[in-house]
């Protein structure tokens, strides 16, 4: 008996985090093998396109290999077949799954389908915002320059807003504070 679990490792009998294992069911105790370590895992393809995905374990001295076939079959949900081994030492399986077939399109990235070279919506907004700020300034110091007849510090546009902003943050801050802290505003 095999079990496989190409996500995440498992533990059966003597196979501590493996990602395949054999059992024999000897009489009175069964035999577990580790055939394949998680970490060991390399994906492989052939000039005909053939994929497969291969494991390696050493258990008490003795190294193993199994090599899984991933056939694409697109009605079936997953089979695998043992085709057997040799000399004890390399397993042969084959998975036949609709999840072993080539797909055309977006790969998942980061727990959703994204297309590659597609801005997020943050970075969208990041770009507008930016934009909006260059054309602000650049008109607002044309118009300060050329209109008013502005120099030095007056040609940026709305400077006593600017040159207060920080005072307003200040203030903002120091309102969630003490808002989150229970005191109240000072009496006059």
């Amino acid at each position: 008996m095999f079990s496989w679990n190409p996500c995440t490792p498992f533990s059966e009998g003597s196979c501590n985090n493996m990602a395949v294992c054999q059992k024999r069911p000897f009489i009175p105790m069964p035999e577990y093998h580790s055939l394949g370590d998680q970490n060991s895992a390399v994906f492989a393809s052939d000039d005909t396109g053939k994929l497969t995905l291969s494991y390696k374990a050493v258990q008490e001295g003795v190294s193993r290999t199994s090599i899984i076939t991933l056939t694409c079959e697109q009605q079936t949900e997953g089979i695998l077949d043992v085709a057997g081994e040799t000399q004890q030492t390399k397993y042969y399986m084959e998975l036949k799954s609709k999840y072993a077939c080539p797909r055309v399109g977006p790969t998942p990235q980061h727990g959703g389908e994204e297309k590659k070279g597609e801005l997020s919506v943050g970075s969208v907004l990041c770009i507008v915002f930016f934009c909006l700020l260059a054309v602000y300034l650049a008109g607002g110091i044309a118009f300060q320059v050329f209109v008013r007849k502005e120099s030095g510090r007056r040609i940026i546009p709305n400077i006593s807003f600017w040159s207060k902003i920080t005072g307003f943050i200040k203030d903002g801050i120091l309102f969630v504070v003490r808002k989150v802290r229970g005191s109240n505003y000072t009496k006059i």
